[in-house]
C-alpha cells in the first residue's frame, strides 16, 4: 500500500531538485542569479510541458563569440526533456519533426540562419511565433493542398546579437558574457556531465507528473510590472516556482523583474570595436574621464558611428548609450573636466566590460 506524501515534503523534494539543476547549470557556464534560476525552472518546465498553454522560449544571446552559448545549449541537451539539437534545419523538416516528436529544440546559431536569406528568416520567424501557443500549427504545401503541422514546444535559441522582435517578445533573455579569469567553471566532460544529469532526469520526470495537474490549475502571482505577453512567458515558470515552494516563489518572482523587460541588443556590427575605441581614447588622452561627445567622436573615427551622430552633446549621448547598451555599461553623469562641465563617462565604468571582452 503507498503511503501519500505530505505536501510540506513534496515542495520540498521539489525546491531541492530545482536547487540540484541551477547547480549543475553554474558547474558549467557564468550567468547571473536570476539567469541560472530563470533556466532552472525552463529546465523543468520542459518536463512538464504537458500542463501549460504558453512555453516561453529561451533567447540564449550574448555580444560576442566564446561567450558560452554553446556550452549552455550543450548542458541543456543533458536536461531537458527529448532534447533535439541542431543548427541550421529547413522549416519543413523543422515543422515534421516538432510535430511528430515533441522534441525541446535547441536551435544553435540562429543569428546565421536568419541572415542567411529573407524567405528562409521568414518562414522560420513564423514557425517560431506560432510555436509559442498551445494549439500553434505551421501549413506546408502538400501537392494540391496543405498540410497543418502542430509546432508548440518548448525551444532554446542561441545566437550573437539581435533576434527578431516577435521572438524576443516570447523570450527569456539569457545574455550570457565571456568569463572573467576568476570566474572558474568545470570543463564538459561528456560522460561526466551525463553522470550528473541522469538522476537529475528521472527525478524532473517523476516530480511534472506528480504536479502537472496543480500546474494546470495554477494562477501564479506576478509582478505588477509585467506586460502581458511577459506574464504570458513567465506564467508556467512562476506556476513551478509555486508547486516547488520553499524560496523559489520568491526567486522566480525576482527573476522575471530583472530579466522579462531585457532590452535586446540592436546592433550589427562588429562589437568589440566600441570598446577597443573607447580605450584608446582613454588611453591617448591619459585620463580617467571622457565627455560624451568626445567617445562619440573616437567612435566615428573607428567607423562605428556616422558622422552626423557625433553633431552635438545630445545626439551624441543617444548614440554612444545606444553603442555600450550590448555591455550593459552604466549611463552618463555630469562630470567636469578642467574649467569644463557635461555629461560623460569615467574609466572605471568600463573596467569590468573591458575585461571580459579585451
Amino acid at each position: 500500500m503507498s503511503v501519500a506524501v505530505p505536501a510540506d515534503q513534496r515542495e520540498a523534494a521539489g525546491a531541492v531538485l530545482l536547487d540540484e539543476v541551477a547547480s549543475a547549470i553554474r558547474r558549467y557556464v557564468v550567468m547571473r542569479p536570476e539567469e541560472t534560476d530563470a533556466t532552472a525552472l525552463w529546465v523543468a518546465h520542459t518536463w512538464a510541458i504537458d500542463a501549460a498553454y504558453f512555453t516561453p522560449y529561451m533567447s540564449i544571446t550574448s555580444a560576442v563569440s566564446e561567450s558560452g552559448k554553446s556550452t549552455l545549449l550543450s548542458v541543456l541537451e543533458r536536461l531537458v526533456q527529448r532534447p533535439w539539437k541542431t543548427g541550421r534545419v529547413t522549416p519543413a523538416v523543422l515543422a515534421r519533426r516538432i510535430d511528430g516528436e515533441q522534441p525541446t529544440l535547441l536551435l544553435d546559431e540562429v543569428d546565421a540562419a536568419f541572415a542567411s536569406s529573407r524567405n528562409y528568416g521568414e518562414m522560420l520567424r513564423g514557425i517560431l511565433n506560432d510555436g509559442f501557443a498551445r494549439g500553434g500549427i505551421y501549413s506546408i504545401a502538400v501537392g494540391q493542398g496543405y498540410r497543418d503541422y502542430s509546432v508548440f514546444g518548448p525551444k532554446a535559441i542561441a545566437g550573437i546579437g539581435k533576434l527578431p522582435d516577435t521572438i524576443a517578445s516570447r523570450s527569456i533573455p539569457i545574455r550570457l558574457r565571456r568569463r572573467k579569469a576568476e570566474e572558474h567553471v568545470d570543463a564538459l566532460h561528456p560522460w561526466e556531465l551525463d553522470e550528473l544529469a541522469t538522476p537529475l532526469c528521472q527525478q524532473l520526470e517523476h516530480w511534472a507528473s506528480d504536479n502537472v495537474a496543480t500546474l494546470k490549475r495554477a494562477i501564479p502571482t506576478l509582478p505588477v510590472s509585467l506586460s502581458d505577453r511577459s506574464r504570458n512567458v513567465w506564467t508556467p515558470l512562476a506556476a513551478i516556482g509555486d508547486a516547488a515552494g520553499c524560496d523559489w516563489p520568491d526567486r522566480v518572482n525576482r527573476a522575471a523583474s530583472k530579466l522579462a523587460e531585457h532590452k535586446q541588443d540592436r546592433s550589427d556590427r562588429d562589437e568589440t570595436r566600441v570598446l577597443t575605441a573607447v580605450r584608446e581614447a582613454f588611453d591617448e588622452t591619459n585620463t580617467d574621464r571622457l565627455f560624451t561627445l568626445t567617445i562619440a567622436q573616437a567612435l566615428v573615427a573607428t567607423d562605428v558611428i556616422a558622422p552626423e551622430k557625433a553633431s552635438t552633446e545630445k545626439v551624441a549621448g543617444h548614440a554612444v548609450k545606444r553603442a555600450l547598451q550590448p555591455f550593459e555599461i552604466s549611463p552618463p553623469h555630469k562630470l567636469r573636466i578642467g574649467l569644463r562641465s557635461g555629461r560623460g563617462y569615467t574609466r572605471s565604468q568600463f573596467e569590468e566590460a573591458w575585461e571580459r571582452y579585451l
